[in-house]
C-alpha cells in the first residue's frame, strides 16, 4: 500500500514496486487477483495495472546509467510521452550510453526537441503566408523523395549535433550498421563509396535557384 503512493509521482518507480509483487504472486497464480486489487486501489482497473507493468518493463530494457541519467533530469521513464526519447536511446551504442549516460540523454532530448520543431513547422506553416526568401533560392514544392531525404539529414544533423566532426562519420556508420542488422534484418557486409556532393537543397530545405532552374 506504501508503494501506491508512487503512482502520482514516477510510472517507472510504481511500475518496479508492480514487477516485484507480480514476480511474487505469479509463482501461486495469484498475480490477476493482486492485480485486480491493486487497480481497485487507486481507482483503476485491472488492465491499467497491466499496462504500467508494460511500460516499466519496456524502459527496464535501459542500462541502469541511462536510467539514473533520466531520473537526475526530472524525466519519468515510464511515461508515456517519454517513449520517443527511450526510442532514440536504445538505438544509440550501449558502450556509448554507459560511459556518457548524462550525455546520451541530452542528445536523445535535442533529437526529440527538433523532431517536433519540425512537425511543428510543417502544421503551422500556411501557403498564403508572406515568406522572406534569399536572393539565392526560390520556394518551389518539393517531391516526396526530396522530403525524406530532407528530413532525414535534419535528424542526422540533430542527432551529431555533439559529436566532434572528426568522429560524426564512423558515428553514422557504426548507427547505420547496428540499424541493418538489428532491423532490416542484413547479415551480409555490404561495400559502398560514399562520395561528398552538394545537395540540391539549402540546409533549412529549400531547393536553390540554379537547380529548381
Amino acid at each position: 500500500m506504501e508503494a501506491l503512493d508512487q503512482y502520482h509521482t514516477s510510472r517507472y518507480r510504481f511500475g518496479e514496486a508492480l514487477a516485484t509483487y507480480k514476480a511474487f504472486f505469479a509463482e501461486g497464480r495469484a498475480w490477476m487477483q493482486a492485480a485486480e486489487l491493486i487497480g481497485q486501489a487507486i481507482g483503476r482497473d485491472e488492465r491499467t495495472v497491466r499496462r504500467i507493468l508494460e511500460d516499466y518493463e519496456r524502459a527496464s530494457r535501459l542500462s541502469v546509467e541511462a536510467l539514473d541519467a533520466l531520473e537526475t533530469k526530472g524525466i519519468d521513464p515510464a511515461a508515456k510521452k517519454n517513449a520517443p526519447l527511450l526510442k532514440i536511446i536504445h538505438a544509440m551504442p550501449p558502450g556509448d550510453v554507459k560511459a556518457e549516460p548524462e550525455k546520451a540523454v541530452t542528445q536523445a532530448i535535442k533529437t526529440v526537441k527538433a523532431a517536433k520543431a519540425g512537425k511543428k513547422a510543417e502544421t503551422t506553416k500556411k501557403p498564403s503566408q508572406s515568406v522572406s526568401v534569399p536572393s539565392d533560392t526560390q520556394l518551389v514544392l518539393l517531391s516526396r523523395e526530396e522530403k525524406q531525404l530532407r528530413d532525414l539529414r535534419q535528424r542526422i544533423r540533430a542527432g551529431l549535433t555533439d559529436v566532434p566532426n572528426d568522429r560524426k562519420l564512423a558515428v553514422l556508420v557504426a548507427a547505420i550498421e547496428e540499424e541493418m542488422y538489428e532491423v532490416w534484418g542484413e547479415r551480409v557486409a555490404q561495400e559502398i563509396t560514399l562520395t561528398p556532393r552538394p545537395s540540391a537543397l539549402t540546409l533549412d530545405g529549400r531547393r536553390k535557384l540554379e537547380d529548381a532552374a
